[in-house]
Formats: structure tokens, C-alpha cells, sequence
């Protein structure tokens, strides 16, 4: 995303006044196991319950814990 900021400058006119800067800024994001993504990726795949996907995970050890 991006965020303006007021920084004081040099006008035009050779004087003191106000421009805006933009600098970039990311937002901090959540990481997800690999078990997760992998029962995300099969429940879409088979078009199966994120529950149901979770379970096929576990049982076939996709996806491990580190």
C-alpha cells in the first residue's frame, strides 16, 4: 500500500511550503503452515470442505509440521 506524508520544502515560488511524499509501507502478513496451503489447494481441487481437505492432510502426513 502506499502512504502520503506532509514534508516541509521548497515551494515554487522559492519558499517554505508543504509536498507530499509517497513511500511505500506493507502490511505485515499472517503466515499459514504448510498444512494449510495444502488442505486450501485440495479443497479446491477436489471441491471438498476445508474440513474434509484438513483431514486428508493429516492422514496422508502432506504438508508437515517444521
Amino acid at each position: 500500500m502506499i502512504q502520503k506524508h506532509e514534508t516541509a520544502g521548497s515551494g515554487k515560488r522559492g519558499g517554505l511550503g508543504i509536498s507530499n511524499a509517497v513511500t511505500p509501507f506493507e502490511y505485515p502478513r499472517a503466515t499459514s503452515s504448510a498444512t494449510e496451503i495444502a488442505s486450501e489447494i485440495i479443497a479446491q481441487r477436489f471441491r471438498i470442505s476445508p474440513c474434509m481437505a484438513r483431514v486428508v492432510c493429516e492422514l496422508a502426513q502432506i504438508g508437515g509440521r517444521v
